[in-house]
């Protein structure tokens, strides 16, 4: 019974962090595109790395219930409002 309270409060907190590493490597593999040698090997290593990490994650906290799914879930996408919000690209302005 408490382990089941803890893991429901720590839902949130969870989602947040999986999301912060989520959108951190699209970040970083964003930033490397244009330099990178192979930027078709970075993007698929990138996307597969991002994708398990998230399903594992995801995997991991159902097996908790579905509420911790959600509430890991909303964490996620806190992570990811607050993340667009940091790295809103700076509209363009052309020089003169």
């Amino acid at each position: 019974m408490l382990t089941e309270v803890i893991e429901t409060i720590l839902a949130i907190p969870f989602g947040f962090v999986l999301g912060s590493l989520y959108f951190w490597g699209l970040w970083q593999t964003t930033q490397q595109l244009p330099v990178t040698r192979a930027p078709l090997r970075l993007f698929l290593a990138s996307y597969f790395g991002r994708l398990t990490l998230a399903g594992l994650g995801f995997y991991g906290i159902a097996q908790g219930g579905w509420v911790n799914v959600l509430l890991s879930l909303l964490g996620f996408l806190i992570a990811r409002s607050l993340l667009i919000r940091r790295w809103e690209p700076k509209p363009y302005q052309e020089e003169k």
